[in-house]
This record gives C-alpha cells, structure tokens and sequence, in this order.
C-alpha cells in the first residue's frame, strides 16, 4: 500500500473531516476520476465491495456508521453480491 494511502488509513481521522451528501461525493469522484456521473457511482459501488470483500468486518462496520445514511445506500450498494460474514 503506498505510503500516503496507508498514513491516511492507519493513521487516524483527519482534523477536520468532511461532511457531504451522495451527490457532493459522486461529484467529486467524477471531477477527480475524469469519468461522468453514472461511470463514478459505478466505480464507488466497486471499490466499496472491494473494502467490504477485504477489510475485517469491525473496521467495514466503522467506516460505515462514519458515512452519511445516503452514502452508506451507496456502500451497503457495493456489497450486494456479497454473501454475510
């Protein structure tokens, strides 16, 4: 994992965290991956089963509770396929 991705997750929450709705995020994720907006909500759905198939249950459980209740649709999306641990 490179270092800046690895200090950002092991590292703690940062000072000043964000707050946004879906919208702001799949926005962003547009603005930063060059991809339209349908492409961006494709891609998060993703990556976010990529952390719910990867990542130990407490911490998928704590970065969910950490989400808006719309983007959590949008996480809880990503695991779809997935059978429960």
């Amino acid at each position: 994992m490179p270092a800046e991705l690895a200090g950002q997750l092991l590292g703690g929450r940062s000072p000043d965290p964000e707050e946004f709705d879906i919208c702001e995020f799949i926005s962003r994720v547009s603005e930063r991956s060059g991809l339209d907006a349908p492409q961006s909500t494709y891609g998060a759905r993703v990556v976010f089963g990529l952390v719910h198939g990867m990542a130990a249950r407490r911490a998928v459980d704590a970065v969910r509770e950490a989400l808006s209740c719309d983007l959590r649709v949008l996480f809880d999306a990503g695991s779809a396929d997935r059978p429960a641990v």
